[in-house]
This record gives C-alpha cells, structure tokens and sequence, in this order.
C-alpha cells in the first residue's frame, strides 16, 4: 500500500508543472520473481565516481493525516527534542567529505552519529557538505524556488518526505549539485483549495535562512554613529544629488500573531513561533505589499517569529539581522515600560514620559540599518522592509519621520495607531502611511492621511479585505 500511494503521487507529479521539475523521475513499476512490486525510479548518482549525498528529512510534522494515535505518539517521540522539532529539518544520513577533498564520513540521525543538534550545528554540517561556492549557490537557488512554490501551493501536504542532495567530489570545484525531493509514502491532497503545508514550509525557511548566511549586524555602541545614521537615512529617501544610494519608502512591520512562550527565559521568547492566525495575517498583508516596490533589502529582528512574517509575507527572503531589534526590547527600561503599558499607541508611552527611551531604542537600529545598506551596495533599493516589535516598530517610524521633518499629520500617523498584527507604518518623503489588509476599518483621518501619502507615490490603496483591521483582538498576541 506504501509503494501503491508513493507509485500514485509520482505519476501525478509527472505531468504537474512545478513538481515534475523537483522530484525524483518515476519510470512505473515492475514485480519481481516472489511477486513483489518495486517503484522503478532515477538514480540520482548515476555516473558519478565519487559520490557524496545527504538526506534531509523535511517538516516539522512527520505523520500523515490518516496516522493512528499510536504512530503520531511513536513520531513525536521521534521528533522530540530534535531539528526536527525545533527547524523542521533533520539530517536523516550524509556522508561528508573532509578538508583532503578524498575523503568522507558518514553522519546522520539513522547512523547515530555526527547528528546537527541545533541550528548552528546544522549549518557547520551544511557547510562542510556543501564545499564550494558554485555547490552552496546551486543549493541555495533551489531552496529559493521551492519555497516559493510552497509559500502558495494549496494542492498537497508532504509528511516524512525529503530532499535529496548529492554530487560527485571527484570533479572537485566543477561538481555540480543534484537535488530533488524524494520519499512520497505520506502525501495527502492532490487539488487545490487545501490549507497551506506549514510544516514542510517550515524547514524550508530554516534551511533559507541557514543557507543563506545573512549577516547579523549589532552595534551597542552606537553614539558616534548616530549623526550620520541621521544624515544617510534623509538622503536615501529625499534623493539629493551625490546620494550614494536611494529607497522609495521604508516600511516597519510588526510580526504576526505569536504562541505564548514556554518558559520566562529568553531563549523561549526568541523561538516563539507564529500561530496559524498570524501565518494568515502575513499572507493577507499581501494585499498591501504586492503594491509597493519590489524590495531589495529587508531586515529583521533575531526574533523567529519576525523571520517568519517575512517570509510569509514577502516569500522567499533572506533577510539581514539587525540585533538591536530584539536586544534594544530587552532593555530594563523598556521591558518595565511594556510591563506597564503594553500593547499601544506609541502616543501612549510618549505621554508616560518614554520619550528618550523610545528615541534610544530607534538610534540604534537605525544605526544597524545604515550598516545593512552600506552592505548591500545596490543604488536603488525599492521598498526597504524591518521587521520588528509591536510599539517599538512605531518608534522607528517616528524617528524616520523626525528626521525627514514631514508635517504633523505624518508623525499623527505613527504615534496615534496601536500597531497591529502583520500590520505597517510606511515612510517616505511624501509622508507617513499605515498599511493593513483591510484600511476600511481605520479612523477617517488615519486612512485619508495614509491615501494621500500613496498616491503621492503613485501606489493604488492597499485592496480592500474583510478581516482584522485594527480592531483590540487584532492588536494582542494570543
């Protein structure tokens, strides 16, 4: 029956657009003298002289939809405590080749041996795998390319599937890489209209994020950068002549909708994961987003959560870290102050006297932000997206719009709106805007103010959604 389901996925994936450009071929099946019935597939190493391939076995989630209670107990047990659970991605085997360039080991979860226990691990094993710049690349651009597909496919949910990597290491720097996804016992679907595969999509964006390797930029002492912070953030958005580089608009979002944190600590606060009505919140904002220019550069709290509205959001980012994000939220100061205040307004907590600490906290993610440009080196950015942190994102925006002097009704937009969920404040030269899927349900003002800033830009209103708009349950993480 397992072979049967497997046998009927890839003669569909066969004819199917994307998939027959991904998965393992399939040639049909054929019995053996005992009667026994074997899946005639590609050899994905054929011809290779020295072959080196790893298993990744994807999802955070291993168990099909029609798993017994006893098999989704034995697989969670499996799963615990492991990358599975905490990326969505473990290495099941590998052999990896050594610093000789003749050589390898074998590692892997079915070996017991040489097993990434967490996210850092997993990229050391990655990199050691993927040897070279070309092999690294060529892994990257197909991980970009799935994940994108399964940023919206609503057709299938692949459990205890994998991706297959290998290439031969004879050929040293001309090796090119195979990958393909294999291991189909446990897909369900086959049309559209299904919910999205978080989990699989999960270890997707783990495997984004590792492979990419984005810098992570920090700067705790930030004072004597601060002026010209100031000064390079004005001329990228005002477009002086002798501007090095140029933005449309910035744009701060909060992330989605989050899960409670398991424990006090910090750990457990950064590893918080969105829930499925964030996922949505997200993927809704696209209604907004896809308006905008298309990004060049986007940044991010450390915090997962705010990872995974990107993506969610944007598609297939790999976003720069600005630590000051998280860390700056972590300050005594202002954690006292969220304590006390909580989700609001950013008027709120300038009206308690939080002034300066709101100022300081942005000083230093600009200052982190004005590292990621420099790093970038591209001249015209587009939209800038950050990704941060309830009140403290209207703080970035505020600062923005001190600093471009725009009018009173700019900085009315930034302070007065409590910031939702997955929800924006956009700044540019044409003044400031606050971006939701569904503008409707904002104040008058807010929304007449947030129109006239896009249409000075030449960007149509965001469309139009029922949905969460700024009401309270769309403010309070749940």
């Amino acid at each position: 029956a397992r072979g049967a389901a497997e046998g009927i996925f890839l003669d569909k994936a066969k004819q199917h657009p994307f998939l027959s450009k991904v998965v393992v071929q399939y040639y049909g099946d054929r019995k053996d003298e005992e009667g026994n019935e074997w899946l005639i597939l590609e050899n994905l190493l054929h011809g290779m002289a020295s072959a080196v391939a790893m298993d990744l076995k994807m999802g955070s989630r291993t168990y099909a939809e029609d798993a017994s209670q006893a098999k989704i107990e034995e697989q969670k047990g499996k799963a615990s405590g492991t990358t599975t659970e905490s990326l969505g991605v473990r290495v099941v085997g590998a052999r990896i080749p050594q610093e000789d360039g003749l050589t390898s080991e074998i590692v892997g979860s079915k070996f017991k041996v040489g097993e990434p226990e967490n996210e850092h691990e997993m990229g050391v094993l990655l990199k050691k795998f993927l040897r070279t710049e070309k092999l690294r690349a060529q892994a990257l651009d197909f991980v970009r390319e799935l994940t994108d597909w399964f940023n919206d496919q609503t057709e299938y949910a692949f459990y205890g599937s994998s991706l297959f990597l290998a290439y031969d290491l004879s050929l040293g720097s001309d090796a090119e890489l195979v990958v393909k996804m294999i291991d189909f016992a446990h897909v369900n679907g086959g049309e559209k209209g299904r919910p999205l595969d978080e989990s699989y999509l999960f270890g997707l964006q783990s495997l984004l994020r590792i492979l990419s390797e984005q810098p992570k930029i920090s700067r705790p002492e930030y004072a004597d950068e601060t002026a010209e912070a100031r000064n390079y953030l004005r001329e990228l958005l005002l477009h002086p002549a002798g501007s090095k580089q140029r933005a449309t608009c910035l744009v701060f979002v909060r992330h989605g909708n989050t899960d409670r944190p398991q424990s006090d600590s910090r750990q457990a606060d950064i590893d918080r994961k969105l829930t499925n009505k964030g996922r949505d919140q997200a993927r809704r904002a696209r209604s907004w987003t896809e308006k905008l220019p298309k990004p060049k550069l986007v940044c991010c709290s450390s915090a997962g959560r705010c990872i995974s509205t990107a993506s969610y959001m944007l598609g297939a980012v790999e976003p720069i870290i600005l630590e000051g994000i998280y860390e700056g939220t972590m300050e005594e100061d202002c954690r006292a102050a969220f304590k006390d205040i909580g989700y609001a307004s950013l008027e709120s907590y300038l009206g308690k006297g939080h002034e300066k600490m709101m100022e300081k906290y942005a000083e230093r993610v600009m200052v982190e932000l004005m590292s990621a440009l420099k790093i970038s080196r591209k001249e015209d950015l587009g939209t800038v997206f950050v990704f941060g942190h309830a009140v403290f994102s209207s703080a970035m925006a505020k600062y923005v719009v001190d600093i471009l002097e725009l009018s009173g009704e700019g900085k009315h937009v930034v302070t007065s709106v409590s910031h939702g969920e997955a929800d924006a404040f956009l700044v540019s030269s044409k003044g400031a805007a606050y971006l939701c899927s569904d503008m409707d349900s904002m104040e008058q003002e807010i929304r007449g103010a947030s129109l006239e800033t896009l249409e000075g830009l030449g960007f149509a209103g965001p469309a139009t959604c029922t949905g969460q708009g700024t009401s309270r349950d769309h403010l309070v993480d749940e």
